[in-house]
This record gives structure tokens, C-alpha cells and sequence, in this order.
């Protein structure tokens, strides 16, 4: 059989062990972190921004920030690596990427409206798609 149109993922050695990870667009030439986390639910953790719910703030924005890109002809890639200091690792790789996803503000979800959170987010992904001319 062919798998040739199969796309594929590492699963990480160890299912014990944390992961930070790091979502961002991937062109020919080089990868747009856009978001960075971290999870003891390694891969699954991804499946919470594929099918977002609103009264998770962090998953809707990042979830919403995904399909907008996605809806836009980007290639959306997920990058993570087994940690022993998951929390000490994310902070470090906020503090050098500095994704536009992490440095936005949340919301709660008990006073807003899911419309007007889509569009800020959209927004927020326009806006940094034209400063750091990113194209799909």
C-alpha cells in the first residue's frame, strides 16, 4: 500500500514525561512560532486546539488562530520535544520567541461573546501575518 498521502507524527518515547511544544506557520523557507505550551497530555494536548471549546479560553484562541490560518491556504505545524522542566522550558522559549499568542490577552468566557473574541483573534493573526510578511 502507499502511504505517500499519509501525513505522520513522532510519538514521544516516553509517555511519562512532559512536553513543550511550539505552533507556528511553516513555509518553504523558514517556521512563524505563533504560540508556545506545555502539557503532560503530549499529543493529545494538540487535539484541544483542533476542536476548541469556549469556555477554554487558551484553547479557543489558539484553536480559532489555527482555522483562520489554515482557512487562509497556511500549513499549521505543531514542533515539541520531552521535557524534564516543562514549565521552566516554556517560559524560556516565551521569553525568546515571544509569540503573539502568548503575549495577547485571554478573556473570560462568562463575559464574552464568542463572535467577538473570533474576530480580535482573527485580527490579532492579520495584523501579525503582515508585519513579519509571512505568506502561505
Amino acid at each position: 500500500m502507499d502511504f505517500s498521502n499519509f501525513n505522520s507524527f513522532i510519538v514521544p518515547e516516553k509517555k511519562d514525561i512532559d512536553i513543550v511544544y511550539v505552533i507556528g506557520i511553516s513555509n518553504e523557507s523558514d517556521f512563524h512560532p505563533f504560540y508556545v505550551g506545555q502539557s503532560s497530555r503530549h499529543v493529545g494536548r494538540f487535539g484541544d486546539y483542533l476542536k476548541p471549546n469556549f469556555s477554554a479560553a487558551t484553547d479557543f484562541k489558539v484553536g480559532q488562530a489555527i482555522e483562520f490560518l489554515t482557512n487562509n491556504g497556511f500549513k499549521v505545524e505543531f514542533k515539541y520535544r520531552s521535557t524534564l522542566n516543562p514549565i521552566t522550558e516554556e517560559r524560556e522559549l516565551i521569553d525568546l520567541i515571544n509569540p503573539i499568542l502568548n503575549t495577547s490577552r485571554g478573556y473570560n468566557y462568562k463575559n464574552s461573546d464568542d463572535k467577538t473574541e473570533l474576530s480580535r483573534i482573527e485580527e490579532i493573526m492579520k495584523i501579525w501575518i503582515v508585519k513579519n510578511l509571512i505568506k502561505p
